[in-house]
């Protein structure tokens, strides 16, 4: 196609909260976009490393005999030194305990929010689907954990456009 740029695509970084610490959130119709995310008291959304070229998120059209949804997948390799793989991937755990919501910046600019729904609220969240250490073949190189989140729901997410100063 001549003339049109499209933009990039992956992933450039993910930050992560508990649903939990998610007490609200604002969507504008119009704009077709989330506009505010309110935070419970100490909640915020943490940032985690992604590996360069090294992360994606995918949403899927799933389902058969006029049962369809999305799957959202969030995946990333997260660059893990000094033997913190084990203790990286037990926080992941506890924190899918409480299911989790993801701010995504992608790779064109645009920011989603991933795990939280505009027709369910906060009842899908993103859940850990797996957490892999891999310990790495050449020598000296840090371990890394590849990371995988999903959440099923009945539309493509949204993008976030409000104030992310006060979030992370």
């Amino acid at each position: 196609m001549q003339g049109k740029a499209f933009p990039a695509g992956g992933v450039e970084a993910v930050w992560l909260a508990a649903a939990d610490d998610v007490a609200d959130c604002r969507y504008d119709e119009q704009a077709a976009c989330w506009t505010e995310i309110a935070m419970r008291e100490g909640g915020r959304f943490v940032p985690y490393a992604v590996g360069e070229d090294e992360a994606s998120y995918a949403q899927r059209l799933q389902g058969r005999y006029g049962l369809w949804y999305i799957r959202h997948e969030v995946s990333w390799v997260l660059p893990v030194a000094n033997g913190e793989a084990a203790a990286v991937v037990e926080w992941l755990r506890k924190l899918d305990e409480r299911g989790m919501v993801a701010l995504v910046l992608l790779l064109s600019g645009e920011v989603v929010l991933v795990g939280r729904s505009v027709e369910f609220g906060a009842e899908r969240p993103l859940r850990l689907a797996a957490a892999e250490i891999d310990t790495c073949t050449r020598y000296a190189e840090d371990p890394v954990v590849r990371v995988t989140l999903q959440a099923n729901d009945v539309a493509c997410s949204r993008p976030f456009a409000g104030n992310m100063e006060n979030l992370v």
